[in-house]
């Protein structure tokens, strides 16, 4: 499945993921700023 909402994709892999001390989430800006410039969004080394 491909989810084209940066947001939705954000939340779907924080959730797939343990979080310890010290997490610190991807900032959603950065994320809209890969997607525009076509990285790949199945790459495995994404927040």
């Amino acid at each position: 499945m491909k989810v084209r909402d940066i947001a939705l994709q954000a939340r779907l892999w924080k959730q797939s993921y343990l979080k310890r001390a010290g997490y610190i989430s991807c900032p959603l800006l950065y994320l809209q700023k890969l997607f525009l410039l076509n990285y790949s969004m199945n790459n495995p080394h994404l927040p």
